[in-house]
């Protein structure tokens, strides 16, 4: 659990180093899409409402209009999102792919035979 955690502040960490814009605006999206459940019932309680009694058309297409919004909408920003992450991760990844590579060459020819010094460099991969 601790390397689990440290791996995790080591990732966090150098994507923030890489691209600090990049990883705010995907918190602020991934915090902006925690809020669509919660939007989707609260429009579909308020079109549900309005549709009990005596409502014309004009009272129940706004929150209609609303949940098509929000169902219409939540994929695509959903993609945005991954996109952003996706982004932030690649030059993390190639960083520590070049740091595993450059480790390989710097050991010996000997060390790269023993089974626990491969072992530690697949267990880096």
């Amino acid at each position: 659990m601790r390397d689990t955690a440290r791996g995790i502040r080591l990732v966090v960490a150098r994507t923030w180093r890489a691209s600090p814009p990049r990883v705010m605006v995907s918190a602020v999206v991934t915090l902006l899409l925690a809020f669509v459940p919660a939007l989707q019932v609260l429009a579909l309680a308020t079109l549900v409402e309005r549709l009990d009694g005596e409502h014309t058309l004009r009272d129940v297409l706004a929150p209609l209009l609303v949940i098509v919004a929000i169902v219409g909408l939540a994929n695509p920003v959903r993609a945005v999102a991954t996109t952003l992450r996706m982004d932030a991760d690649h030059p993390v990844i190639a960083d520590l792919e070049r740091e595993l590579v450059l480790r390989a060459a710097r050991t010996p020819p000997r060390g790269l035979a023993r089974a626990e010094t491969t072992a530690q460099l697949q267990k880096q991969a």
